[in-house]
């Protein structure tokens, strides 16, 4: 139980942190990209720091991260469509993770009320914990875990590009994998991710300078399976985000955690 709410937590958390956690890749890459120097007078470090500074000010909203996911190993290669449904509403949340692969586990996760409940395909748990208990036990790095998944440092970004796509803007940047490896050794899912390669951002602006589609990507090993992960999120409903505990059935398992 304590490591399925591990993964769980960690990953609501990174569907909150998407600047520092989705993956990415864009087809036209600059093709039909125009460079520019600023928005309204800010540049293209000025508008991520404001863009980051509200995502981390919400406390109220939904994202929604969809991923291509490409798996080799001996040889073979498995493509895993993924989406991941996150929705905050203070300390509430709910966590909905499914894919178009039959073997794995699809998983919806609450917590409301100072209960956590978690469905999987085989299973319905429940469990009774206190906020302040799941942040110290389930979170990574405990209480300071979601400031650390939201802080990559300005100065790893490299080969940092403003350019205008039409209508819309976006910062075209890279976060070397040496340095990403480091940061993600701070996390729950650290320890799994090896042989990460450079990670590239594309952070989407509307002309006023509000934040649009995250898309990222980058390469990587877990457990001896090399990967390469495509993703976009969106952030939506900033305010008008309701969570209720499910319905039915569950096996308490609060006095099987450790």
């Amino acid at each position: 139980m304590k490591k399925l709410l591990s993964i769980l937590l960690c990953l609501a958390l990174i569907c909150c942190s998407a600047f520092t956690q989705v993956a990415c890749d864009d087809e036209d890459d600059n093709s039909d990209g125009k460079g520019v120097a600023t928005l309204n007078g800010k540049t293209p470090q000025d508008l991520y720091s404001a863009a980051l500074a509200k995502v981390k000010g919400l406390t109220n909203y939904e994202m929604t991260t969809t991923q291509v996911i490409t798996m080799s190993a001996q040889g073979q290669t498995v493509t895993m469509n993924q989406v991941l449904l996150s929705k905050i509403n203070g300390q509430d949340n709910y966590v909905k993770l499914a894919n178009d692969m039959e073997s794995s586990v699809n998983m919806e996760t609450w917590y409301v009320g100072e209960w956590v409940y978690v469905i999987t395909n085989t299973a319905r748990n429940k469990a009774n914990i206190t906020y302040a208990e799941m942040v110290d036990k389930y979170m990574p790095d405990g209480a300071t875990g979601e400031s650390a998944l939201m802080n990559i440092p300005e100065a790893w970004f490299k080969d940092v590009r403003f350019q205008q796509e039409g209508e819309k803007y976006y910062i075209q940047f890279i976060v070397s994998g040496e340095e990403y490896t480091t940061f993600m050794k701070s996390t729950a899912l650290g320890d799994k991710l090896q042989g990460v390669e450079d990670v590239s951002y594309k952070v989407y602006f509307d002309a006023q300078g509000e934040l649009g589609d995250i898309i990222t990507e980058f390469d990587y090993t877990v457990e001896g399976i090399a990967c390469s992960a495509v993703s976009t999120s969106k952030i939506a409903n900033i305010g008008g985000v309701s969570i209720e505990a499910p319905q039915g059935n569950f096996n308490d398992v609060t006095n099987f955690m450790p």
